[in-house]
């Protein structure tokens, strides 16, 4: 269901309208093949082999939200994604800014491991839908405690 969603969109949208950050907990058989997408912004595969990889989406999810809240201001102090697209259809010169959808395979058990992730997560899902950053997060196990 994950690759049959990335590829939708992908096939659907520009790189310019859709980015990808695809994330593994265990292994690398989701999104491992999607190598050469041009979509792709960042993949990190078998994040359970190597935990200090977990600090490094941290970083890398909480620098981009402040990219592009940062940049929604210095550019026309927009309000939102929707805004700046607007502004950029009507004609004012602005770099386009893809949509970024997170896609965590296995995040219950990421966060079983690393519990003080899901502050990054949650951020992300209050601050990122203005900024045009998605989450879709899977698992096979639900364990309340996570959610």
């Amino acid at each position: 269901m994950l690759r049959t969603i990335v590829l939708g969109l992908a096939l659907e949208h520009s790189p310019e309208q859709v980015n990808f950050l695809l994330v593994e907990y265990k292994g690398d058989a989701t999104f491992g093949g999607f190598a050469g997408l041009l979509h792709l912004g960042g993949y990190i595969g078998d994040l359970s082999a190597d935990l200090s990889l977990v600090q490094a989406l941290e970083e890398a999810l909480t620098g981009e939200l402040d990219r592009r809240r940062e940049l929604l201001r210095a550019t026309g102090n927009f309000a939102s994604i929707q805004q700046y697209e607007q502004a950029r259809a009507a004609g004012v010169s602005l770099d386009p800014m893809p949509e970024l959808f997170v896609i965590i395979d296995e995040f219950s058990e990421l966060l079983s491991q690393t519990p003080e992730f899901i502050s990054v997560l949650t951020a992300t899902g209050r601050l990122g839908r203005s900024v045009g950053i998605h989450l879709l997060l899977a698992s096979q196990r639900l364990d309340e405690v996570s959610l």
